[in-house]
């Protein structure tokens, strides 16, 4: 009897025991998988690094300007000697456009006269292998009325922008009368176009060539504005480059004729 009840409880304990190894096994296989899902979830994941794409670079073929100039001195009348232009990067995108001011024939109606002139700008980028003209013929002024007018580059505002300035009106005498424009143009996308215009009429005082500016007044992007407010706006810039319709008697730092022998090389 006592052997029998010995027994049983030998039985009992190795269950006993049995049941207690395989918890601790259980218990460690749980501690185990938590500290791998800890390490899993607090390891940076691991990150593949593209490889740096370097900038497109265009590449343009600027000689291909020269037979643009070339049909732009055969349109005026031997006034060659006077037209200005230069490549500018306007965009910034690498390739240089061409920027030319020159002469056309002076018109009325649809009749071609003789006894002035039209002073214009023109401009022209490299795009699909050829040249594309942006802005054809814009009038700066017409060779009457004591006209003065220039074409620049300049920085406004942390853009590039080329501007055309045209003035004409009364040159002498008391309370003299003029009036003009400044026109920003901005290039970006592939588009060029009127960014602000800038209009004014003053009067000088009766006594001098001082600007009497209680009668002076502008218009700047469709908005009156005072004379002192053109002036400010008109000088808030930093000037790159200025051209001219130059004549020959006087020095042209941008002559469009060493321009396109430039070209031609």
């Amino acid at each position: 009897m006592i052997k029998s009840i010995i027994c049983k409880i030998r039985v009992l304990m190795a269950l006993v025991l049995v049941i207690l190894l395989m918890c601790l096994v259980i218990t460690g296989c749980d501690e185990e998988s938590q500290k791998v899902e800890d390490v899993s979830q607090t390891q940076a994941p691991s990150t593949i690094e593209e490889p740096t794409k370097e900038p497109t670079q265009v590449i343009a073929d600027t000689s291909m300007y020269v037979n643009v100039i070339d049909d732009i001195i055969s349109k005026d009348n031997g006034n060659e000697d006077c037209f200005s232009g230069m490549l500018y990067d306007l965009d910034n995108n690498g390739v240089e456009e061409l920027i030319v001011v020159h002469s056309i024939p002076g018109y009325m109606g649809d009749e071609t006269v003789s006894t002035f002139g039209i002073v214009v700008c023109s401009v022209y980028t490299i795009a699909d292998g050829e040249a594309k003209c942006l802005l054809e013929e814009k009038e700066i002024y017409r060779e009457i009325a004591g006209p003065d007018g220039d074409v620049s580059i300049i920085e406004k505002d942390g853009q590039t922008l080329m501007k055309i300035f045209m003035e004409s009106g009364e040159t002498s005498g008391p309370h003299m009368h003029r009036g003009g424009t400044h026109t920003y143009y901005a290039y970006s996308n592939d588009d060029f176009a009127v960014k602000n215009l800038v209009e004014y009429d003053y009067y000088t005082t009766d006594d001098s060539y001082e600007i009497s500016y209680n009668e002076s007044s502008g218009v700047i992007d469709g908005e009156d504005v005072s004379y002192y407010e053109v002036e400010e706006y008109v000088n808030d810039c930093e000037v790159l480059y200025k051209m001219k319709y130059v004549y020959p008697d006087r020095e042209n730092e941008h002559l469009l004729l060493s321009l396109r022998e430039e070209l031609a090389e």
